[in-house]
């Protein structure tokens, strides 16, 4: 036994404890042994036959090629769960066996749905899915990818969509670049645009006079305008060329009408043809029209007004893509631009509610808002109980009302438009005297009195939403209108109608609407107010403030 290996080995050993305290006595003098060795390499015959790391990597096409006679998928029923299979996928991982498993999730007749990879190295995962039995595990993994497949389809249209729109327009309108450096005299250019023209229509079988033989006298007879009148009229037809060719010839048709001493009485008729879809290119129509409308744009001098109704035609294209994001950089500089062009209200408004109307379509609430609100204000007090003005502010009244997180009225009752309404329709002005200063007794008490299909049907409003606001609102005026700064419970749960348990969660919601600020004490059962927002500021509030100050005067003293 004297040469076993027990006995010859340096490294401790559990049956000799004397070892390990001779090994760790080593270690300290010598903590790193490995330092000042030579490192060789191995010597690679004395690896034998052994494959290396490299050579061990599997090839790559293995992991998403089926072998042979290899199945994508496979289907076990599992008998212990009714209504339950469990599915192998070859040749995937976790992207579709995630995506399989929250698809699955939306469905109301999946009941479970789960997936696990069983091992690292290994492309393939394990799906289980269990239905309520209106649907076989089988079904329901079908119809989920359908459903990833349209999903996935969608998500590509989007987001070729958004970047191609991204490159025309990312957080400036694109200036006037070399795309207008177009040489030749304005004959031959006006000939070559209208051969072109003529081409397109011809292969969208339009066979009407050809342009290019209307405009050949005229140009003879020098006569510029009537042979762009022709060029302009026919532009349309742009709309259904190929795609790579709308812009160079929506460009070289801009080139010619700068050339005429009256520019402006032809670019709003090229921007109506570009607010129109275009018919070639369904997803990137968007971004061909926003890039030679923005060059028109910026080719204008800034004082001109026609950049108005260029302004008008990039919105209504921003609005038919439903892509806000691109316009709300430019709205910055709107107001420079309006008086740069001297525009008048009338013209104010009818700008303002255009993108009201594209902020609304894109659910962007509180700029469709903001935007509304400008439009009111152009309106003269002279006209402030027309049918336009009525119709606007009952629409600003509803988009205030329905907006989740406005609270504050003022901007709206302040306005001569918004006072119309008292006459002309007094049952929606005393809602909205509810919602400046009141509470939610006399909501209750509007309900009994004008009945809740008024909210429902009439102002096409939510009453779940009105009370939930109303209820914030009126925690706030018992906040606003406490001396001691010290609400009980009870006093909250009465005035807001609500079961004892919910107290501290209406209370948490005030907060995060920003109505006021405090603390809980469920100790003592009050709410501790440190800060509130008057809902209105009148001679009452200053009494209010007054009489705080003085209370805060005789502490001092």
């Amino acid at each position: 036994m004297a040469n076993s290996p027990r006995e010859t080995s340096t490294a401790p050993s559990l049956q000799h404890p004397e070892s390990v305290v001779s090994h760790w006595a080593h270690m300290r003098k010598n903590p790193y042994p490995m330092l000042g060795r030579v490192m060789r390499p191995p010597n690679p015959e004395s690896r034998g036959s052994r494959p290396t790391a490299e050579e061990n990597v599997p090839n790559r096409f293995e992991l998403f090629l089926l072998g042979d006679g290899e199945k994508k998928v496979t289907e076990e029923t599992d008998t212990r769960i009714p209504s339950t299979s469990v599915f192998t996928f070859n040749k995937e991982d976790h992207t579709l066996g995630n995506m399989l498993r929250s698809r699955l999730l939306q469905s109301p007749h999946v009941l479970f749905s789960g997936y696990k990879v069983p091992h690292p190295l290994f492309s393939n995962f394990i799906l289980r899915v269990q239905t309520d039995g209106t649907l076989t595990p089988r079904q329901a993994l079908l119809q989920a990818c359908k459903d990833l497949v349209t999903d996935l389809g969608l998500l590509s249209r989007e987001f070729t969509k958004e970047w191609e729109l991204r490159k025309m327009v990312i957080n400036e309108m694109p200036g006037p670049s070399n795309t207008l450096l177009i040489e030749g005299t304005f004959e031959e250019l006006a000939d070559e645009l209208s051969h072109y023209l003529d081409e397109v229509k011809k292969k969208e079988g339009d066979t009407s006079t050809a342009i290019q033989t209307e405009i050949a006298q005229l140009l003879e007879q020098n006569q510029k305008d009537e042979v762009l009148k022709k060029l302009v009229t026919g532009s349309a037809a742009l709309n259904s060329a190929p795609e790579k060719e709308i812009i160079a010839a929506y460009n070289l048709l801009v080139h010619l009408v700068r050339q005429s001493p009256n520019p402006n009485i032809f670019l709003p008729k090229i921007c109506h043809n570009l607010s129109q879809p275009i018919t070639s290119s369904k997803s990137n129509g968007p971004g061909l029209a926003l890039s030679v409308l923005t060059t028109i744009f910026n080719i204008l001098p800034q004082e001109n007004d026609v950049r108005y109704h260029v302004f008008l035609a990039i919105l209504r294209v921003v609005r038919s893509s439903n892509s806000f994001e691109l316009l709300r950089s430019q709205l910055k500089s709107l107001d420079t631009w309006i008086a740069q062009w001297e525009t008048d209200e009338e013209d104010q408004r009818k700008l303002y509610l255009s993108i009201t109307d594209v902020a609304d379509e894109a659910g962007e609430a509180e700029q469709s808002y903001l935007y509304l609100l400008r439009a009111l204000r152009t309106i003269p007090s002279n006209e402030a109980s027309s049918a336009d003005a009525r119709t606007l502010s009952l629409r600003a009244l509803k988009a205030a009302l329905a907006y989740p997180t406005h609270f504050d009225f003022q901007d709206l009752t302040s306005l001569d438009s918004i006072q119309g309404l008292r006459k002309s329709d007094p049952v929606f002005f005393e809602l909205l005297e509810i919602f400046t200063a009141q509470t939610l007794d006399d909501y209750n008490d509007f309900k009994d009195e004008h009945g809740e299909d008024f909210i429902t049907s009439t102002a096409s409003l939510s009453d779940v939403q009105l009370t939930r606001k109303i209820r914030l609102l009126t925690l706030a005026s018992l906040a606003a209108s406490s001396s001691t700064r010290s609400i009980p419970y009870a006093q909250i749960i009465h005035a807001l109608q609500i079961p004892s348990e919910d107290v501290e969660i209406w209370v948490i919601d005030t907060i995060r609407a920003g109505l006021v600020e405090g603390k809980l004490s469920q100790l003592n059962q009050v709410f501790l107010v440190h800060r509130c927002s008057y809902r209105v500021f009148g001679e009452k509030q200053w009494v209010e403030v007054q009489g705080r100050l003085d209370t805060w005067r005789a502490s001092l003293e």
